[in-house]
Protein backbone atom coordinates (compact mmCIF):
# COMPACT_ATOMS: atom_id res chain seq x y z
CA UNK A 1 0.00 0.00 0.00
CA UNK A 2 1.30 3.39 -1.09
CA UNK A 3 2.44 5.05 2.32
CA UNK A 4 0.69 7.72 2.14
CA UNK A 5 -2.95 6.21 1.91
CA UNK A 6 -1.32 3.75 4.34
CA UNK A 7 -0.95 6.78 7.18
CA UNK A 8 -4.37 7.82 6.43
CA UNK A 9 -6.06 4.81 7.23
CA UNK A 10 -4.30 4.69 10.29
CA UNK A 11 -4.96 7.97 10.97
CA UNK A 12 -8.91 7.33 10.54
CA UNK A 13 -8.47 4.03 12.63
CA UNK A 14 -6.91 6.50 15.49
CA UNK A 15 -9.32 9.24 15.05
CA UNK A 16 -6.84 11.67 13.60
CA UNK A 17 -7.94 13.95 10.71
CA UNK A 18 -4.46 15.63 9.91
CA UNK A 19 -1.31 16.01 7.83
CA UNK A 20 1.28 16.07 10.19
CA UNK A 21 3.74 13.08 10.20
CA UNK A 22 2.17 9.81 11.88
CA UNK A 23 4.29 9.19 14.70
CA UNK A 24 3.68 6.38 17.33
CA UNK A 25 2.09 8.92 19.89
CA UNK A 26 -0.50 8.90 17.46
CA UNK A 27 -0.61 5.57 17.20
CA UNK A 28 -0.50 3.84 21.00
CA UNK A 29 -3.19 6.10 22.26
CA UNK A 30 -3.53 5.92 25.81
CA UNK A 31 -7.12 6.19 27.23
CA UNK A 32 -6.02 8.24 30.72
CA UNK A 33 -4.66 10.94 28.49
CA UNK A 34 -1.19 9.39 29.40
CA UNK A 35 2.51 10.96 30.27
CA UNK A 36 5.15 11.66 28.13
CA UNK A 37 7.80 11.63 31.24
CA UNK A 38 7.55 8.56 33.46
CA UNK A 39 6.75 8.97 36.96
CA UNK A 40 9.17 7.76 39.12
CA UNK A 41 9.40 4.03 38.33
CA UNK A 42 10.84 1.23 40.87
CA UNK A 43 11.28 -2.32 40.30
CA UNK A 44 7.96 -3.14 41.26
CA UNK A 45 6.55 -1.01 37.67
CA UNK A 46 9.01 -2.65 35.77
CA UNK A 47 7.95 -6.14 36.23
CA UNK A 48 4.60 -5.16 35.64
CA UNK A 49 4.82 -4.14 32.51
CA UNK A 50 7.25 -6.51 31.60
CA UNK A 51 4.54 -8.94 32.75
CA UNK A 52 1.88 -7.50 30.75
CA UNK A 53 4.32 -7.55 27.38
CA UNK A 54 4.91 -11.40 28.43
CA UNK A 55 1.91 -12.26 28.95
CA UNK A 56 0.63 -11.06 25.48
CA UNK A 57 4.02 -13.06 23.64
CA UNK A 58 2.85 -16.45 25.68
CA UNK A 59 -0.71 -16.06 24.81
CA UNK A 60 0.15 -16.69 21.23
CA UNK A 61 0.43 -20.72 19.82
CA UNK A 62 4.12 -21.81 20.49
CA UNK A 63 4.32 -24.05 17.38
CA UNK A 64 6.32 -22.74 14.69
CA UNK A 65 6.56 -23.56 10.86
CA UNK A 66 7.72 -22.25 7.74
CA UNK A 67 3.81 -21.56 6.90
CA UNK A 68 3.33 -19.47 10.84
CA UNK A 69 5.70 -19.02 13.58
CA UNK A 70 3.41 -16.57 16.17
CA UNK A 71 5.61 -15.85 18.73
CA UNK A 72 8.47 -15.05 16.15
CA UNK A 73 6.41 -12.55 14.05
CA UNK A 74 4.99 -11.19 17.27
CA UNK A 75 8.63 -11.08 19.27
CA UNK A 76 10.17 -9.66 15.71
CA UNK A 77 7.28 -6.88 15.31
CA UNK A 78 8.34 -5.15 18.87
CA UNK A 79 12.50 -5.40 18.16
CA UNK A 80 11.33 -4.19 15.19
CA UNK A 81 9.68 -0.97 16.82
CA UNK A 82 12.26 -0.30 19.27
CA UNK A 83 15.20 -0.79 17.19
CA UNK A 84 13.86 1.90 14.60
CA UNK A 85 13.42 4.15 17.50
CA UNK A 86 17.10 3.58 18.81
CA UNK A 87 18.44 4.12 15.44
CA UNK A 88 17.26 7.46 14.08
CA UNK A 89 19.43 9.20 17.11
CA UNK A 90 22.30 11.29 15.36
CA UNK A 91 23.29 15.32 16.72
CA UNK A 92 22.26 14.70 19.94
CA UNK A 93 18.68 14.19 19.16
CA UNK A 94 16.34 11.36 18.60
CA UNK A 95 17.32 8.07 19.77
CA UNK A 96 15.00 5.94 22.14
CA UNK A 97 12.60 8.80 22.63
CA UNK A 98 9.44 7.12 21.03
CA UNK A 99 8.71 8.59 18.13
CA UNK A 100 9.66 7.74 14.69
CA UNK A 101 8.34 9.01 11.10
CA UNK A 102 5.55 6.24 10.61
CA UNK A 103 5.56 7.54 6.84
CA UNK A 104 9.16 6.67 6.05
CA UNK A 105 9.35 3.24 4.15
CA UNK A 106 11.74 2.21 6.54
CA UNK A 107 9.24 2.27 8.94
CA UNK A 108 6.14 0.86 7.16
CA UNK A 109 4.31 -1.54 8.76
CA UNK A 110 5.05 -0.57 12.68
CA UNK A 111 1.71 1.51 13.08
CA UNK A 112 -0.26 -1.57 12.49
CA UNK A 113 2.29 -3.71 14.73
CA UNK A 114 1.64 -1.26 17.08
CA UNK A 115 -2.33 -0.94 16.86
CA UNK A 116 -3.25 -3.78 15.34
CA UNK A 117 -0.28 -6.57 16.25
CA UNK A 118 0.50 -9.53 15.08
CA UNK A 119 -2.14 -12.61 15.41
CA UNK A 120 -4.80 -10.25 17.35
CA UNK A 121 -2.16 -9.21 19.75
CA UNK A 122 -1.38 -5.61 19.68
CA UNK A 123 1.55 -4.09 21.99
CA UNK A 124 -0.81 -1.19 22.52
CA UNK A 125 -2.95 -3.65 24.75
CA UNK A 126 -0.29 -3.95 26.62
CA UNK A 127 0.62 0.11 27.36
CA UNK A 128 -3.05 0.93 28.03
CA UNK A 129 -1.63 -0.77 31.32
CA UNK A 130 0.58 1.34 32.06
CA UNK A 131 0.75 4.56 30.30
CA UNK A 132 -0.82 6.85 33.09
CA UNK A 133 2.67 6.31 34.64
CA UNK A 134 5.02 5.38 31.51
CA UNK A 135 6.12 6.91 29.18
CA UNK A 136 6.03 5.57 25.62
CA UNK A 137 9.48 6.01 25.10
CA UNK A 138 10.01 3.80 28.34
CA UNK A 139 7.82 1.55 27.51
CA UNK A 140 9.20 0.29 24.13
CA UNK A 141 12.28 -0.30 25.33
CA UNK A 142 10.98 -2.12 28.27
CA UNK A 143 9.03 -3.85 25.98
CA UNK A 144 11.69 -4.74 23.44
CA UNK A 145 13.69 -6.20 26.95
CA UNK A 146 10.99 -8.66 27.89
CA UNK A 147 10.67 -10.10 24.92
CA UNK A 148 14.63 -10.77 24.44
CA UNK A 149 14.20 -12.13 27.99
CA UNK A 150 10.63 -14.21 27.44
CA UNK A 151 12.46 -15.58 23.99
CA UNK A 152 15.76 -15.99 26.03
CA UNK A 153 13.66 -18.83 28.11
CA UNK A 154 11.93 -20.23 24.69
CA UNK A 155 15.96 -20.90 24.15
CA UNK A 156 16.77 -22.20 27.46
CA UNK A 157 14.07 -24.74 27.26
CA UNK A 158 15.84 -26.65 24.65
CA UNK A 159 19.06 -25.73 26.10
CA UNK A 160 19.14 -25.53 29.85
CA UNK A 161 22.68 -24.82 30.18
CA UNK A 162 22.67 -21.07 28.28
CA UNK A 163 22.90 -18.30 30.10
CA UNK A 164 20.07 -15.99 31.62
CA UNK A 165 20.32 -11.99 31.13
CA UNK A 166 19.03 -9.54 33.44
CA UNK A 167 18.28 -6.52 31.71
CA UNK A 168 16.61 -5.15 34.77
CA UNK A 169 19.61 -4.43 36.79
CA UNK A 170 20.81 -2.06 33.92
CA UNK A 171 17.50 -0.37 32.98
CA UNK A 172 16.95 3.35 33.80
CA UNK A 173 13.79 5.04 33.33
CA UNK A 174 13.48 8.72 32.91
CA UNK A 175 12.75 9.11 28.72
CA UNK A 176 10.62 11.71 27.70
CA UNK A 177 8.42 11.08 24.47
CA UNK A 178 8.39 12.96 21.44
CA UNK A 179 5.05 13.53 19.92
CA UNK A 180 6.69 14.61 16.95
CA UNK A 181 9.99 14.17 15.54
CA UNK A 182 10.47 15.43 11.62
CA UNK A 183 13.65 15.79 11.95
CA UNK A 184 14.72 12.04 11.79
CA UNK A 185 13.63 11.21 8.56
CA UNK A 186 15.97 9.29 6.43
CA UNK A 187 18.23 8.20 9.29
CA UNK A 188 17.98 4.46 9.97
CA UNK A 189 20.66 2.78 8.15
CA UNK A 190 19.67 2.02 4.28
CA UNK A 191 20.45 -2.35 3.98
CA UNK A 192 21.22 -1.93 0.64
CA UNK A 193 24.34 0.37 1.08
CA UNK A 194 25.89 -2.90 3.80
CA UNK A 195 28.59 -1.86 5.73
CA UNK A 196 29.11 1.57 4.83
CA UNK A 197 24.98 2.13 6.43
CA UNK A 198 26.30 0.61 9.63
CA UNK A 199 28.97 2.55 9.80
CA UNK A 200 27.73 5.44 9.59
CA UNK A 201 24.36 4.83 12.09
CA UNK A 202 26.06 2.43 14.71
CA UNK A 203 29.81 3.92 14.93
CA UNK A 204 29.37 7.37 13.74
CA UNK A 205 25.62 8.51 15.23
CA UNK A 206 25.55 6.34 18.02
CA UNK A 207 29.07 5.94 18.88
CA UNK A 208 29.18 2.16 18.89
CA UNK A 209 32.43 0.21 17.88
CA UNK A 210 32.19 -3.27 15.42
CA UNK A 211 31.87 -5.40 17.92
CA UNK A 212 29.06 -3.54 19.28
CA UNK A 213 27.49 -2.66 16.07
CA UNK A 214 27.83 -6.40 15.43
CA UNK A 215 25.92 -7.44 18.88
CA UNK A 216 23.16 -5.07 18.14
CA UNK A 217 22.60 -6.44 14.64
CA UNK A 218 21.84 -9.97 16.63
CA UNK A 219 18.37 -8.68 17.23
CA UNK A 220 17.92 -10.17 13.84
CA UNK A 221 17.48 -13.67 15.45
CA UNK A 222 14.12 -12.86 16.13
CA UNK A 223 11.46 -12.28 13.57
CA UNK A 224 11.43 -12.41 10.01
CA UNK A 225 11.38 -9.78 7.22
CA UNK A 226 8.03 -8.97 5.25
CA UNK A 227 7.79 -8.12 1.83
CA UNK A 228 5.00 -5.38 2.63
CA UNK A 229 6.81 -4.09 5.63
CA UNK A 230 11.02 -3.89 4.94
CA UNK A 231 10.07 -4.88 1.02
CA UNK A 232 12.41 -8.00 2.14
CA UNK A 233 11.83 -11.60 2.47
CA UNK A 234 12.57 -14.47 4.47
CA UNK A 235 13.83 -15.66 7.89
CA UNK A 236 17.54 -14.82 9.20
CA UNK A 237 17.09 -18.42 10.54
CA UNK A 238 15.15 -21.22 10.76
CA UNK A 239 11.55 -20.53 12.07
CA UNK A 240 11.90 -22.05 15.05
CA UNK A 241 15.50 -20.39 15.92
CA UNK A 242 13.10 -17.25 15.11
CA UNK A 243 11.32 -17.12 18.37
CA UNK A 244 14.81 -17.98 20.74
CA UNK A 245 16.99 -15.28 21.43
CA UNK A 246 20.12 -16.67 20.81
CA UNK A 247 23.17 -16.54 18.78
CA UNK A 248 21.43 -18.65 15.95
CA UNK A 249 21.33 -15.58 12.95
CA UNK A 250 25.60 -15.26 13.64
CA UNK A 251 26.34 -19.54 13.19
CA UNK A 252 23.74 -19.12 10.46
CA UNK A 253 25.60 -16.54 8.60
CA UNK A 254 29.07 -18.38 9.15
CA UNK A 255 27.80 -21.93 8.73
CA UNK A 256 25.41 -21.48 5.43
CA UNK A 257 25.96 -20.66 2.24
CA UNK A 258 24.53 -17.28 0.31
CA UNK A 259 24.01 -16.01 -2.96
CA UNK A 260 22.23 -13.14 -3.93
CA UNK A 261 18.71 -12.36 -4.75
CA UNK A 262 18.21 -9.79 -7.26
CA UNK A 263 14.94 -7.61 -6.95
CA UNK A 264 12.88 -8.82 -4.29
CA UNK A 265 9.29 -9.51 -5.13
CA UNK A 266 10.14 -7.25 -8.36
CA UNK A 267 11.56 -4.40 -6.41
CA UNK A 268 14.90 -3.53 -7.84
CA UNK A 269 15.79 -1.77 -4.71
CA UNK A 270 15.34 -4.40 -2.84
CA UNK A 271 18.59 -6.84 -2.58
CA UNK A 272 19.24 -9.51 -0.36
CA UNK A 273 20.84 -13.14 0.22
CA UNK A 274 19.65 -15.98 0.24
CA UNK A 275 20.76 -19.16 1.58
CA UNK A 276 22.68 -21.47 -1.44
CA UNK A 277 23.51 -24.97 0.24
CA UNK A 278 22.26 -27.86 0.40
CA UNK A 279 20.44 -27.03 3.21
CA UNK A 280 17.97 -24.57 1.53
CA UNK A 281 14.33 -25.35 1.41
CA UNK A 282 12.36 -25.50 -1.79
CA UNK A 283 9.73 -24.13 0.34
CA UNK A 284 9.08 -20.39 -0.38
CA UNK A 285 7.86 -19.77 2.93
CA UNK A 286 11.27 -21.28 4.78
CA UNK A 287 13.64 -18.66 2.66
CA UNK A 288 16.05 -18.19 4.65
CA UNK A 289 17.92 -14.35 3.93
CA UNK A 290 20.72 -12.04 4.98
CA UNK A 291 20.71 -8.23 4.12
CA UNK A 292 23.61 -6.60 3.23
CA UNK A 293 24.07 -5.27 6.33
CA UNK A 294 24.34 -8.41 8.13
CA UNK A 295 26.52 -10.02 5.52
CA UNK A 296 29.40 -7.21 5.23
CA UNK A 297 29.98 -8.17 8.94
CA UNK A 298 31.09 -11.54 8.07
CA UNK A 299 32.59 -11.24 4.68
CA UNK A 300 34.59 -8.97 2.62
CA UNK A 301 35.70 -9.00 -1.28
CA UNK A 302 38.58 -7.62 -2.62
CA UNK A 303 36.56 -6.57 -5.61
CA UNK A 304 33.95 -4.50 -3.60
CA UNK A 305 31.55 -3.87 -1.11
CA UNK A 306 29.41 -7.18 -0.34
CA UNK A 307 26.35 -6.09 -1.71
CA UNK A 308 23.67 -8.21 -3.62
CA UNK A 309 22.89 -5.95 -6.35
CA UNK A 310 26.40 -6.55 -7.56
CA UNK A 311 27.62 -9.51 -6.43
CA UNK A 312 28.36 -12.39 -8.83
CA UNK A 313 28.99 -14.88 -6.53
CA UNK A 314 28.60 -16.33 -3.01
CA UNK A 315 29.65 -15.84 0.65
CA UNK A 316 30.65 -19.02 2.70
CA UNK A 317 33.39 -20.02 4.73
CA UNK A 318 35.32 -23.07 4.15
CA UNK A 319 34.24 -25.86 7.29
CA UNK A 320 38.17 -26.33 8.73
CA UNK A 321 37.85 -22.37 9.38
CA UNK A 322 35.09 -22.40 11.28
CA UNK A 323 34.97 -25.95 13.47
CA UNK A 324 33.32 -24.00 16.76
CA UNK A 325 30.36 -22.61 14.82
CA UNK A 326 29.57 -25.87 13.13
CA UNK A 327 29.67 -27.54 16.49
CA UNK A 328 27.75 -24.93 17.61
CA UNK A 329 25.24 -25.85 15.02
CA UNK A 330 24.69 -29.03 15.79
CA UNK A 331 27.55 -30.34 13.59
CA UNK A 332 25.73 -29.37 9.92
CA UNK A 333 27.56 -27.14 7.80
CA UNK A 334 25.93 -25.99 4.54
CA UNK A 335 23.04 -28.33 5.28
CA UNK A 336 25.22 -31.26 5.86
CA UNK A 337 25.94 -33.14 8.97
CA UNK A 338 29.39 -35.27 7.09
CA UNK A 339 32.41 -35.34 8.29
CA UNK A 340 34.37 -32.33 6.49
CA UNK A 341 36.07 -35.00 3.75
CA UNK A 342 32.57 -35.06 2.88
CA UNK A 343 30.89 -32.06 2.91
CA UNK A 344 30.43 -30.50 -0.75
CA UNK A 345 30.78 -26.49 -1.47
CA UNK A 346 27.70 -24.74 -1.25
CA UNK A 347 28.76 -23.12 -4.71
CA UNK A 348 31.10 -22.60 -7.08
CA UNK A 349 33.61 -20.25 -7.04
CA UNK A 350 35.96 -18.64 -4.62
CA UNK A 351 34.44 -17.84 -0.98
CA UNK A 352 34.75 -14.31 0.23
CA UNK A 353 37.49 -14.08 2.93
CA UNK A 354 35.42 -13.52 6.37
CA UNK A 355 36.30 -10.06 7.61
Amino acid sequence: MHSRLYSSWILLAVGLDRFAALTPHDVMVCPQGGVLTSTPMDGDKYDAVVGSVTALLAGLPSDCTAASCPQADWAGCVLRIAGHDLMDFASDNGGSDGCMDLDDVDNRGLALCMQEGEHGASLSQAFEQHCAEVSLADFFVIAAEAVMTATRKNHQSAQPSAASFDFKAHFSSGRTTRETCSFVTGRLPNAEAGCSAVETTFLDHLGLDWAGATALMGVHTLGRAKVENSGYDGWWSDPENSRRFNHNFYVSMLAKGWKPQRAVAGNADRNQWERADVGREDDPDAKEMMLNTDICLAYRDNAGPMLAASQECCAWVRRQRISQVVSNNQGEYCGVGAAPELAPAPAPGPAPEPS
